[in-house]
């Protein structure tokens, strides 16, 4: 019987091409891989810097620490590099004039310029192309009957991005410093954004999403702590004091009077000596993101919202994936904040949805427990 002919997909997926077998294509995971429960993995679209080409070669071993990124983020090998293509003009012309506000907005310094950024992004390849993905995640948004074609870049962009970030790691510089925090910025609220606004249903997949984006975020933040001395002296220090708690401060402010009420219910349930001050911790970590009144919640600072996945004990994080209520609970707090900045299309109904969800997921058992979440859902206040 003679051999069925395999028609060539060009632009499938690593494993549909390695099991020799027809791609669909889709994205992020194809129909082959989703049924079969195997890892789908694309190579990436490569977004090539003229006067400083990137390149693929291994480095040699280093001491320098490297992110614990999540494996289907990391690129496999790439094809030959295209040129600019019309695509990345229009995702930086997006980029430069559209988010401007939000540019001030996140670093929460107004005398912040934009053409900061963009200088060190036409340095740095890896910087360019999570600031491209970022513009294309929001297209996604912005223009639905387009979805699909902007999330494929969004997702094709920042696996490259991360690819050349950790080859960058190798040899910390004062000059590397200014666009690597730069980039896990971008990165971090990138990988959020996901996890928020492009959610599945399922409540279990989508905490599981949420615990594997915090892990890519911390792993990223360990190598750009290495570097605060330099940053401090960076032309961006005085916007990044703003987020010196982002990459080790143990400053604490005092607690919002919800979540002292909440630390309080934890300690008299007397969970151990270990696990109440893991959960201690992770509440130290809410205010300054969330101790303001009703009346200032647009002052809710966006890089403190993004930042308080990346400062939690890693040990939360696992009580997350378990599944602990008291974990869920924390976490129905933390939602608050990004319930009050709704506005933002990073969040979105992310806020709500946790909310919702978790109130669910635990029943009426821990209703008093979460009274402080849905009061403010029900209050529609903004």
């Amino acid at each position: 019987m003679p051999r069925k002919v395999h028609t060539k997909s060009r632009n499938g997926c690593v494993e549909c091409k390695r099991r020799h077998i027809k791609c669909d294509e889709t994205q992020p995971k194809c129909i082959e891989c989703t049924s079969s429960q195997r890892r789908c993995v694309f190579k990436p679209t490569i977004f090539v810097n003229r006067r400083q080409t990137v390149s693929n070669t291994p480095s040699a071993p280093s001491n320098a620490s490297s992110p614990d990124l999540e494996p289907s983020l990391i690129a496999t090998q790439a094809d030959p590099s295209p040129s600019v293509n019309m695509l990345h003009m229009e995702l930086f012309q997006f980029l430069c004039i559209e988010n401007a506000s939000f540019w001030r907005d996140y670093i929460g310094d107004n005398d912040f310029s934009i053409s900061i950024v963009i200088e060190h992004a036409l340095k740095s390849p890896y910087l360019m192309n999570e600031l491209l993905a970022f513009a294309a995640l929001h297209l996604c948004l912005v223009r639905p009957a387009q979805q699909k074609f902007y999330h494929f870049h969004a997702t094709q962009l920042q696996t490259h991005a991360i690819s050349q970030f950790n080859s960058e790691v190798i040899g910390l510089s004062a000059e590397k410093c200014v666009p690597m925090f730069l980039f896990s910025s971008f990165l971090g609220t990138h990988m959020l954004c996901q996890t928020l606004r492009f959610r599945e249903s399922d409540s279990g997949t989508f905490l599981d999403s949420f615990v594997q984006y915090a892990q890519l975020h911390r792993g990223v933040r360990k190598v750009v702590g290495q570097t605060w001395d330099h940053l401090k002296q960076s032309p961006l220090g005085m916007s990044m004091k703003a987020h010196a708690h982002t990459l080790g401060s143990d400053a604490t402010s005092p607690l919002y009077p919800a979540y002292a009420k909440l630390l309080e219910a934890i300690k008299k349930a007397k969970l151990g000596h270990a696990i109440t001050g893991i959960y201690q911790r992770t509440i130290e970590c809410l205010p300054d993101s969330m101790s303001v009144d009703n009346r200032s919640v647009h002052h809710l600072s966006l890089s403190d919202i993004v930042a308080w996945p990346v400062l939690v004990p890693e040990e939360y994080l696992d009580f997350l994936m378990n599944r602990r209520p008291e974990a869920l609970i924390i976490l129905a707090h933390y939602a608050v904040s990004l319930y009050r900045r709704r506005d933002l299309w990073i969040f979105g109904d992310g806020g709500k949805f946790l909310i919702d969800t978790i109130t669910k997921s635990l029943g009426p058992d821990w209703e008093c427990w979460l009274l402080f979440p849905n009061t403010v859902l029900a209050e529609e206040v903004i």
